[in-house]
């Protein structure tokens, strides 16, 4: 049985980290981010980076599965 390669086309938007809060507490997370003004910002990037939570880029992510796909193949052979 063969089974196709994961593909990534298309993405945007971020995923919420663990236990950020649900809706609401996402919403302040981002905008929490987006301030290096809020008090709260540099504990929240902190917080962020201990969750190992990152922001989509699709090229990041593409490199990701390409590394994947190579790291891979390399075990097959």
């Amino acid at each position: 049985m063969h089974v196709a390669d994961p593909q990534l086309w298309d993405g945007a938007g971020d995923a919420p980290p663990e236990d950020v809060g649900g809706a609401y507490g996402f919403e302040r997370f981002l905008d929490t981010l987006g301030n290096p003004e809020d008090e709260e910002h540099d504990g929240t990037v902190e917080w962020a980076e201990d969750q190992m939570w990152d922001r989509f880029t699709l090229n990041r992510h593409r490199e990701r599965l390409f590394r994947w796909h190579k790291h891979r193949d390399m075990m097959l052979q």
